[in-house]
């Protein structure tokens, strides 16, 4: 019977979000990463992750330790939890998540964190953990961690997809 009330509420059109209710998470087990900030899971689901862009494999050698990075935290077989966005699918089919790992670390986090990606707004995504992420960002940026350990990163992904900066850029 208490359920009735959220439901109600549901129907209405308030989020869950919105309620303060926590985000439902999905298991996933991982079956292959594909970049520094995408993998599938086993079924075939590829699993983007939320808020964050890792440089491209072209922008050499950023990209290839992105990727070995995002490989330590869900390499084969590990089991994470996807905190599904509200819109949970991008243009490319991929399930956009926050991606949590068993002993509760956040993947999207992590990477940040390790300065192997930043934090990038696509639209108006599911937003609740940016202040956690930009943080992340910033101490990245001040540590000179991963790509930041040469000062301030020359081409941002979405610039490097854009052409809008060289080819090789770090």
């Amino acid at each position: 019977m208490r359920l009735l009330p959220l439901f109600c509420l549901l129907a209405a059109g308030l989020s869950a979000q919105a309620l303060d209710v926590p985000a439902p998470r999905s298991p996933c087990r991982v079956a292959r990463v594909i970049d520094g900030d995408t993998f599938t899971c086993t079924g075939g689901r590829r699993v983007r992750l939320l808020l964050i862009d890792a440089p491209e494999g072209a922008q050499r050698p950023a990209g290839d330790s992105a990727t070995a990075a995002l490989q330590r935290l869900v390499h084969r077989n590990v089991k994470v939890r996807l905190e599904l966005a509200r819109d949970s699918l991008d243009r490319y089919g991929r399930t956009l998540a926050y991606v949590w790992l068993a002993d509760d670390r956040m993947v999207n986090e992590e990477l940040v964190r390790a300065g192997w990606a930043v934090v990038e707004l696509y639209g108006r995504r599911d937003q609740q953990h940016l202040a956690r992420l930009r943080a992340a960002e910033a101490a990245a940026r001040e540590d000179h961690r991963g790509w930041w350990r040469d000062g301030p990163i020359p081409c941002r992904p979405r610039d490097f997809r854009a052409r809008r900066c060289g080819r090789h850029s770090r």
